[in-house]
């Protein structure tokens, strides 16, 4: 069974006419490079938001263990992102 590509849009801008064709071998390659690539991106970005958590958490529970009271804390370093959330407001999902 044959795999089912994507589908370019071309317009010629001088006669206005839009044509829909298959991706060509070479643009389906790319293609799939491009997710696979952007894929392993997005584990990485993943793997570095939850590290960058678990640290923090870390120095949390490391200054509340010295005898620092939670606003101590969040006046050293900020308060803690919500539930789920990154620093930067993104949404981490596990």
């Amino acid at each position: 069974m044959s795999e089912e590509r994507p589908i370019i849009l071309e317009l010629d801008c001088a006669t206005g006419i839009q044509t829909e064709r298959p991706m060509t071998d070479e643009e389906y390659e790319h293609y799939q490079a491009m997710q696979e690539r952007n894929a392993v991106q997005q584990a990485e970005l993943q793997a570095q938001l939850e590290k960058e958590q678990a640290d923090k958490a870390s120095g949390r529970a490391k200054l509340a263990a010295l005898g620092l009271t939670d606003d101590e804390i969040t006046a050293m370093i900020g308060a803690e992102p919500p539930e789920g959330e990154t620093a930067i407001g993104a949404s981490v999902s596990a």
